[in-house]
């Protein structure tokens, strides 16, 4: 019961394994010759048929065959196993070019707004400087506005007479409305551009925070490619690119696909022949036992 349980374990995962890597292979292989789909499929189909029936028969009638044909079955045997295996490549490695490059493009696009927000961030820093500029002048000029102002161009004289007099000096009151107005219009020239560059200064703050929106949702829609993440994660442990580390992990599933699905067959037909060869053996003591059983009633008959 055991046995056969195995049996129908192994079955089953013969089946699965060996219509994986036909599909993929018969799939790898019409993709490189996209121009006869179609008959690239029959064709690929026809090599699998042909892989596992010429293995099975090598299996069973090793001894049977003679050498030419021997040779020539496992011969075509390994070659068809490297031509579905370079199917196997191609579908492999067509997936994963596809999925390189909607990663690729998420990250250029990354790549691109985190420049963006870079120069956008030097501008603020800009903007600061200025800023503050702007702020010291501003003091500057209220200084001098307010020295202005606090300036008196009253004057003390005499008159003719030796009495003492005040009077305002019109060219000192000329300097000092003159020094005013320039101080005045100066603050308000600082003003106006301090008022500006806040508004720029809270423009390009806005302008951050969308870049870095979008940047979160590319990165976003980069974990849907998990499987490259997942890969560079490897690469980068293991100081290789990226493509020479997907390069391998494809190599060493070939390497294993196609040989792994033949050996289960041979393992399933091992079994199935010993089956056969226990019930054979069954039956055949089955039947001496009967012989051995009737002769000495034949013997008592005859006496």
């Amino acid at each position: 019961m055991k046995i056969d349980w195995y049996k129908s374990s192994l079955l089953g995962s013969i089946f699965v394994l060996a219509g994986s890597a036909a599909f993929f292979s018969v799939y790898g292989m019409a993709h490189l010759f996209k121009s006869q789909f179609a008959a690239i499929i029959i064709l690929g189909l026809g090599l699998e048929a042909a892989k596992f029936t010429a293995t099975v028969g090598l299996h069973d009638l090793w001894h049977r065959l003679n050498r030419f044909l021997r040779t020539y079955l496992f011969s075509g045997v390994v070659a068809l196993s490297l031509i579905t295996s370079l199917g196997i490549y191609g579908f492999l490695s067509s997936a994963y070019t596809i999925s390189k490059a909607e990663y690729s493009i998420d990250e250029g696009k990354i790549q691109n707004l985190e420049s963006i927000k870079k120069k956008k961030q030097e501008m603020l820093v800009q903007y600061d400087d200025r800023l503050k500029k702007l702020n010291e002048s501003k003091k500057e000029q209220e200084l001098r506005l307010n020295d202005a102002v606090k300036s008196s161009t009253v004057m003390e004289g005499k008159d003719r007479d030796g009495d003492k007099i005040t009077y305002v000096d019109k060219r000192a009151q000329q300097t000092k409305d003159k020094m005013i107005q320039i101080a005045t219009d100066s603050i308000q020239q600082s003003n106006n551009e301090y008022s500006n560059l806040m508004g720029e200064y809270d423009k390009t703050q806005r302008e951050i925070l969308d870049l870095e929106t979008q940047i979160l949702t590319s990165r976003q829609s980069q974990t849907k490619n998990s499987d490259i993440l997942t890969f560079k994660f490897i690469a980068d442990g293991l100081g290789l690119d990226l493509d020479r580390t997907v390069r391998y992990f494809i190599l060493m599933l070939i390497f294993v696909f196609d040989p792994m699905a033949l050996a289960l067959v041979l393992l399933y037909q091992h079994l199935k022949k010993s089956r056969i060869n226990k019930v054979e053996h069954h039956y055949i003591e089955k039947e001496k036992e009967k012989v051995i059983y009737k002769e000495p009633t034949a013997r008592g008959i005859g006496m």
